[in-house]
């Protein structure tokens, strides 16, 4: 017997083994499908109350136990088992778990992955619109997972301890752990019958995925000696919560969501929508489980001829320069990086402005001829830079425009982010949209023109 929304009779199990992780899956009379327990060396955990594989919030469904959560969603209590297939491709091991919902005919594929060798298991889902209607996606989970706890009871709280990073530009890595009592009281949901809501939300908004927190979390048990490390794969929007599923806890990750970042996505008929990575890995301890993590990101890692030999890098941003570049700057410390062995040195921020303040003048990415006034401008820099035996290297934000750039006003206003009748602007600075046919135009042709015509 499981329960996920009541009790059903177990009709079909099967199991995914890849080196020294198993997963185990069980099917109900009522086509049900949810994972049974993870085993990942010697450590497992099975449990109690299983959630669906994939939690899915269409335009007109919501949640079936009213909540603003990642989980309990009516289309995730309504998905329906098909089948599964196992692949292996170039030592990456593939399980997909293939599901539908029969109210709105969309088809859902959860894959799990995992590189040969390693114990971390990447997770994502598709959706297929397989009917003859437009479907809007408000949120979709990319993992979802019971912690599995000991005592399948109120008291699980005292179990786990959350460990989770505080990050800021100028304070990053302030990692704190908070036991799961401080965020979820004991409610005896037995002697009501109701269901608890409590979660505990960590969002991240716009391309700095780490501006905040951090998109990776770790639960640890110390008495059951396990530990659960999960991230989100995405330099983009993104939401990881832990919360209260009643006789245990559960851990879930998606990247933008309607509630949190007025996100949605039309799926036309046969459309189909992936959802951003996630990854997670169980282990025995934190440190075993921050190993797997680094095994996992080195098997992912791109080799080619441009990584296989790592480079030694100098910016002259802050310590140094400061975003005030100048010929005269430049040079004597470009001297200097050659001869502790650099082999890159980048010019950041400022190498464009004449004004004196380049922080709102961005955009336009020509070289300023009062900071390089020789009669080669940067190119003087430039060539100083691979006479010393290194690569030259320009600091670029391509996605922003400066409110006093020319470009501001050259290009269209639907070249831009617009809200309200507005363009979007933070601190003194526009949003490219690269939706736009002129506004990927303009960046394409900053490139040719740095690769070109500065070397």
């Amino acid at each position: 017997m499981i329960y996920i929304y009541g009790r059903y009779v177990v009709v079909q199990d099967f199991s995914w083994k890849t080196g020294a992780v198993t997963l185990y899956f069980e099917v109900d009379a009522a086509d049900h499908v949810v994972m049974k327990s993870v085993r990942s060396g010697e450590v497992s955990r099975d449990f109690a109350r299983p959630l669906p594989l994939a939690e899915i919030m269409f335009a007109g469904t919501g949640h079936w136990i009213a909540c603003d959560r990642l989980i309990h969603t009516t289309v995730g209590k309504e998905l329906r088992f098909v089948s599964y297939e196992e692949t292996v491709v170039d030592k990456l091991h593939r399980l997909n778990v293939n599901m539908k919902d029969e109210e709105s005919c969309a088809c859902v594929q959860m894959t799990y992955e995992i590189v040969e060798g390693t114990s971390v298991i990447r997770s994502y889902v598709s959706i297929t619109n397989e009917g003859v209607s437009p479907l809007v996606l408000e949120s979709v989970t990319s993992l979802v997972l019971p912690m599995g706890s000991v005592h399948s009871n109120a008291s699980w709280t005292h179990e786990w301890v959350l460990t989770e990073g505080h990050f800021d530009w100028l304070g990053e890595g302030r990692w704190q752990e908070r036991k799961l009592d401080d965020f979820f009281p004991m409610l005896q949901q037995e002697m009501t019958g109701h269901d608890p809501r409590g979660e505990h939300a960590v969002v991240s908004t716009g391309a700095w995925s780490t501006g905040s927190m951090a998109p990776l979390a770790f639960l640890e048990n110390k008495d059951a000696g396990a530990v659960w490390a999960f991230q989100v794969e995405h330099n983009g929007a993104w939401r990881w919560e832990v919360g209260n599923n009643t006789v245990d806890g559960y851990f879930a990750v998606s990247g933008p969501t309607n509630i949190n970042h007025a996100w949605t996505k039309k799926l036309d008929p046969n459309e189909c929508f992936t959802t951003v990575p996630a990854s997670f890995v169980l282990a025995s301890t934190q440190q075993e489980a921050i190993a797997n993590l680094t095994q996992y990101r080195r098997a992912c890692r791109r080799v080619d001829s441009t990584t296989t030999q790592p480079r030694i890098i100098f910016n002259d941003y802050m310590n140094t320069i400061n975003g005030d570049p100048t010929t005269e700057k430049l040079l004597p410390l470009i001297s200097g990086a050659a001869e502790v062995g650099c082999e890159i040195f980048v010019v950041d921020c400022g190498w464009y402005d004449d004004s004196g303040d380049w922080w709102p003048s961005v955009g336009e990415w020509l070289p300023s001829k009062t900071r390089f006034p020789g009669s080669k401008g940067i190119v003087e820099v430039m060539d100083a830079i691979k006479d010393a035996g290194m690569i030259p290297g320009l600091w670029l934000e391509p996605e922003v425009i400066g409110v006093k750039s020319p470009v501001a006003q050259k290009l269209p206003d639907s070249a831009f982010f617009q809200r309200n009748g507005h363009r979007v602007v933070e601190q003194e600075r526009y949003i490219l949209d690269l939706r736009d046919g002129s506004a990927r135009k303009h960046l394409d042709d900053v490139i040719d023109r740095l690769v070109n015509d500065y070397g």
